[in-house]
């Protein structure tokens, strides 16, 4: 899984996303917006989404911006950003592998105990 997480990292960073890639990602996002705004209440519905823009904002009508700020992505200002934070030694690698077959960990990973 690791060197098939690698490799995608790497390609998104050296040709960025395709624009059908961007696309579906966009589309994705738009629909979680309306999607999080059909209830009022609740976990995620519209008072969240307020509640969140006004905490860490303070503008809870923040919300058309934010989408504009999906929408205004390009495949080349992502491969960018990519190239400049994805980079593979600033990164943590969990592997969780069950008790005694420590020979499925990834190499180079540490023991860490969980209580």
């Amino acid at each position: 899984v690791d060197r098939a997480i690698t490799r995608e990292i790497a390609t998104l960073t050296e040709k960025g996303p395709t624009e059908a890639e961007l696309e579906r990602c966009l589309a994705q996002a738009e629909a979680h917006f309306i999607f999080r705004l059909q209830t009022v209440g609740g976990f995620g519905g519209k008072s969240d989404q307020l509640n969140a823009y006004n905490t860490f904002l303070g503008e809870p009508g923040f919300f058309e911006r934010d989408l504009q700020r999906y929408r205004g992505a390009s495949t080349e200002a992502l491969r960018r950003e990519g190239a400049q934070y994805l980079v593979a030694n600033r990164r943590v690698v969990l592997s969780v592998v069950p008790r005694g077959r420590l020979g499925l960990a990834l190499d180079a990973s540490q023991r860490v105990a969980v209580s």
